[in-house]
């Protein structure tokens, strides 16, 4: 039988922050170190190549109970959930249901935007997109003003003919 001990390196990738999207971000996985609560449960779901969702359970919050702030320094994305209802009287024989206080964090990649923001049916859902600005995107340059004979190549391609 072989033993291994597990150094705080090792269990560095069981911590690693939530990341959203956009296929380059997750080389900086260790932006954000607060995964200490699973709770609210949530998906991350992609759209499409620059469009992300995030859906988070909130079962038992009204709409004016979440902040939701997207922060520049360091590409944050907090969403809280507050209740603040006063003291619940009920005398509970079995609460499943968790009527707790929140604050999830998510690392977003560069030139990420919030798009919306709903609530319905005790579902949050977030909305994201990927903008990237004009001088960063690829630019074709023609020799000439004639186009190349291979046609009109796009971003992916030309990354992809350069490995």
């Amino acid at each position: 039988m072989v033993t291994t001990r597990l150094t705080a390196s090792d269990m560095d990738a069981f911590f690693r922050p939530f990341t959203i999207g956009f296929d380059r971000v997750f080389d900086n996985l260790h932006t954000v170190k607060d995964i200490a609560s699973n709770y609210p449960p949530y998906n991350i779901i992609r759209k499409d190549e620059d469009t992300y969702s995030i859906e988070l359970a909130c079962a038992g919050f009204r709409e004016d109970e979440f902040n939701i702030h997207l922060v520049p320094e360091g590409n944050k994305l907090v969403v809280q959930g507050v209740q603040d209802r006063g003291e619940d009287k009920n005398d509970y024989h079995y609460q499943g249901i968790s009527a707790r206080n929140f604050t999830r964090t998510f690392a977003l990649a560069e030139h990420t935007k919030v798009d919306n923001a709903e609530f319905s049916d005790g579902m949050l859902i977030i909305t994201l997109s990927r903008e990237l600005p004009e001088e960063l995107k690829v630019q074709e340059i023609l020799v000439n003003g004639v186009p190349p004979l291979g046609g009109k190549k796009t971003e992916k391609t030309l990354l992809n003919e350069n490995q």
